[in-house]
Parts: structure tokens; sequence; C-alpha cells
């Protein structure tokens, strides 16, 4: 069974993204699209400060926890998440599939959307001061941009028997 969540990520969580999961996604194409970046989008994102960094460290953390600083290690595992071959038979999102990848949901069924969400979240941190050699030049982002290259060119199948040829 699953820890509970927190309730300081929880409520972390849910500041962050009152708007919905997109709004900072929006907001960021759009700082970049008027050429406002990163000033304006920093500008934005500052009153929520302290939380986007709170849950920036969370993450950090549980990467921490698992892979040790071995940055090939972590590397391998994003990589086979972006894959969809992570047989998880705890899952806790969904008992018809254990294939632990990123959801695919909203309007456009075939687009994982939680990597662009990733991606403005880690770029956020980092502008806000969150560990930038970590961050950015740690690989952290090029493994979001790495899934999802996985994740565009061949979508992981759902799943729910580690015996099974999953199609």
């Amino acid at each position: 069974m699953k820890a509970a969540i927190p309730k300081k990520v929880l409520e972390a969580y849910n500041i962050v993204f009152k708007d919905g999961f997109d709004h900072w996604v929006k907001r960021w194409r759009q700082h970049r699209r008027l050429g406002t970046y990163p000033q304006g989008f920093i500008g934005e994102i500052s009153s929520i400060r302290d939380k986007i960094l709170f849950l920036a460290n969370m993450q950090v953390a549980i990467m921490d926890l698992y892979f040790d600083g071995d940055s090939k290690l972590e590397r391998r595992a994003f990589e086979d998440f972006g894959q969809g071959v992570l047989f998880d038979s705890k899952h806790w999102r969904d008992r018809s599939d254990h294939i632990h990848k990123m959801d695919i949901v909203g309007p456009d069924k075939n687009h994982p959307r939680g990597y662009h969400r990733w991606h403005v979240f880690i770029q956020a941190a980092a502008l806000l001061g969150a560990d930038s050699n970590r961050w950015l030049n740690d690989e952290s982002n090029t493994y979001v941009l790495a899934q999802s290259s996985f994740d565009l060119t061949d979508l992981p199948y759902a799943c729910t028997n580690l015996r099974a040829v999953c199609q």
C-alpha cells in the first residue's frame, strides 16, 4: 500500500495548480511568444515561489532516495518510464493498467501533455532559485524531453499482466 501524500505536498500542489494543470504552460508559451520571457514569466510565478521550490525540493529528495546520485541509473529509469516498460502491480492510478507511464488524458488522447507541464515546472523552479545545476545541467530536463519523444513516437500500451505481451 502506498503511503498517503503528505498534507504539505497536497497544499502546495493545490496552490501551484489552482488554475489547472495547463495554466502555467499557457502562460509560459505566451511569454515566449511575446518576447517577455523570462522576466514576465518570473513576475507571474513569484507569488508562488515558495510552493514551487518546495515541490521541486521534494522531487529531488525522492529521486535521491531511489537513485542516490547515480545519474546513469536515474537516466535509465526516465528512459524506461518514457518507453512504458515499467510494470507496477501496485500502480495506484488505475487498476486496469499496471504500466507506469505518463498519463494521457484530456481532449487529445494521443498526446501525453504531462511532459510539457513538467518542462515548464522545471523552468519555473530553476528561474526561482532551485539548483539549476540539478534541474537544467544535470540532464533532468533532458530526461523529460527524451521521455516525451519516446511517448510521441510509440505510445505505451495498457497492461495488467506481468507475463503477458501487452498491446
